[in-house]
């Protein structure tokens, strides 16, 4: 690919620094290097300015090359947008979403709530914990004594201090953020989202107010249906299994929550299939049924670009909340209106549809 000059890089060489970001790797060039790509082995180029600065207030842009010609151009009203690490398949975590403008505030605040019940599931997390906030402390007196122009000024970020338990990450759509778990002994992200709607609750107001609503994610697939059956192979029996603290032996009732955005190419009716063929041994053994009415387990799918989020949740925490699993619900009461018809509940936001429904032929 024949290199070309572009506008948006020299406009941003008056900052102390220039950062390149080629897809998921970052190089760096000095103020005075010259600001001609000469090769893009991707085709998203993301230019942004190095966070040496917190004073320094941008647009960032956001390029697509293609035969050296410019073809759109996507701009990020913050730095920290541009620098999250992009999703990849694998990943397990919390999918966030908020209102428009509000996603690094609610990442923030949903970090900050987390951690709070990390602690009380894992006692790992409670050594980590403590072990960062002896550091942070720590770097927070030592910034305090320099001047503010040279202080550090990542200590502050939540997302910073524990980066070893999560991992704020960007998903390509707006209004939507993932927060990956990296420790290895980290709790399951359903009991963690449990916690917090149940904290919530009690206390009677909303502790992460820019959030709007959190599923658990333990699956991030390609999101392609063939895709969807393999990354459930491990899962899918555990999601839909009886409840322990109960001792009858009726099937368990579930129902598949299907919904996309930024993605015109696919299609509700295969990614359930996928899902339902993945649950075909359990169909065949009378373990479980679809239930489209009460279900006692929701898998949802949630394709956002390129990628297919999955997960599961009981009915408990839809209780809790409401059916998109909304924090402010827990308080305000306040369940989204839902049209039941042909089988079918779907619901729309003005941002995406969402679907529960199963087909027909897989009722018991």
């Amino acid at each position: 690919m024949s290199g070309v000059g572009c506008p948006a890089i020299e406009a941003c060489v008056a900052t102390s620094r220039l950062a390149l970001a080629v897809g998921d790797e970052r190089q760096y060039v000095r103020r005075d290097a010259t600001c001609r790509i000469v090769e893009v082995f991707f085709e998203k180029l993301v230019v942004c300015v190095d966070k040496l600065n917190p004073q320094v207030s941008v647009t960032v842009q956001g390029i697509r090359i293609v035969d050296g010609s410019i073809l759109t151009t996507t701009t990020y009203e913050s730095l920290d947008e541009c620098m999250r690490t992009r999703v990849q398949p694998g990943y397990t975590g919390i999918l966030l979403t908020t209102g428009t403008g509000r996603s690094k505030r609610a990442g923030s605040e949903a970090l900050e709530e987390l951690l709070e019940h990390w602690e009380q599931t894992c006692e790992l997390g409670s050594a980590n914990l403590d072990l960062l906030s002896r550091d942070a402390n720590a770097t927070e007196l030592s910034a305090s004594t320099r001047d503010p122009a040279g202080a550090d000024p990542t200590w502050s970020q939540p997302s910073s201090r524990v980066s070893n338990l999560i991992e704020e990450c960007d998903t390509g759509v707006r209004n939507t953020v993932f927060l990956r778990f990296t420790s290895e002994q980290a709790p399951a992200p359903a009991l963690l989202v449990k916690l917090l709607f149940e904290q919530t609750r009690k206390q009677g107001y909303v502790g992460a107010p820019a959030c709007e609503s959190l599923f658990p994610v333990e699956v991030v697939c390609k999101a392609y249906p063939r895709h969807v059956g393999p990354a459930l192979t491990d899962h899918i029996s555990r999601w839909l299994q009886p409840n322990a603290n109960t001792t009858t032996t009726q099937p368990v009732r579930f129902a598949v929550r299907f919904r996309a955005r930024n993605n015109d190419r696919v299609h509700a009716h295969d990614f359930i299939d996928a899902i339902v063929q993945a649950a075909s041994p359990l169909f065949e053994r009378s373990l479980v049924h679809v239930d489209l009415v009460e279900p006692d387990v929701i898998v949802f799918a949630h394709v956002l670009g390129k990628l297919c989020y999955l997960g599961a949740v009981s009915r408990e925490l839809v209780t809790l909340s409401s059916p998109r699993l909304n924090i402010h619900a827990c308080i305000s009461g306040t369940h989204t209106l839902e049209k039941r018809t042909s089988g079918e509940i779907q619901a729309n936001d003005g941002r995406g549809s969402e679907r529960i429904w199963a087909k027909k032929r897989f009722r018991a």
